[in-house]
């Protein structure tokens, strides 16, 4: 072989052989250290135990979503965790809870409800003439209100007023007029 021959068949051999070792050592060394993959595996158990030891709360399912109680006003499912108030009626009850998403319980009504018309302020949302959204049942319309009465504490209230109209109608102001006559005829 020519000297020629040998520097073509060196110049054509010696990139062919530091490619092969570029990618040899490309191969062979780790994508991570060591030190770092044990870490991000800590990292992973130790959120999977915290999630495993955080509490459940009996109040929301699964999802997160606000369960509902099983308690009704005329139509309407209350959510868990609200108590009633004192004073409330039939016609005007509200309900109050304490350590509650103020946005889960809006959420919790939105999907239960088809209102006329919407009115949000500035600590609260009132869903007016209100009608259920899983029946085509003609049922009495409510507003139901909303409201956050203290952040820092989760304090929520809810007042629903039941639209029902009443059972007898009401009387007309001369009726009216006669039944009180006669009332106070009888009490004398």
């Amino acid at each position: 072989m020519g000297k020629l021959n040998r520097v073509v068949a060196v110049v054509t051999v010696v990139p062919v052989a530091l490619t092969a070792l570029a990618a040899l050592g490309a191969c062979s060394e780790p994508a991570a250290p060591a030190a770092d993959v044990l870490a991000a595996r800590e990292r992973a158990a130790e959120a999977a135990a915290k999630q495993q030891a955080a509490p459940v709360d009996p109040r929301f399912d699964a999802q997160g979503k606000l369960k509902p109680s099983g308690r009704h006003v005329s139509w309407f499912e209350l959510p868990v965790g609200f108590t009633e108030r004192p004073g409330s009626t039939a016609q005007t009850a509200s309900f109050e809870a304490q350590d509650m998403p103020f946005a889960k319980v809006r959420e919790y009504l939105e999907a239960r409800m088809t209102p006329e018309r919407i009115e949000y302020r500035g600590n609260g949302t009132s869903f007016r003439e209100a009608q259920p959204s899983h029946t085509r049942l003609a049922l009495p319309p409510m507003h139901l209100t909303i409201l956050e009465t203290d952040r820092n504490r989760g304090e929520v209230r809810l007042a629903i007023e039941d639209l029902t109209p009443p059972a007898t109608p009401p009387l007309a102001p001369a009726s009216a007029a006669t039944a009180l006559a006669q009332d106070r005829a009888r009490a004398e």
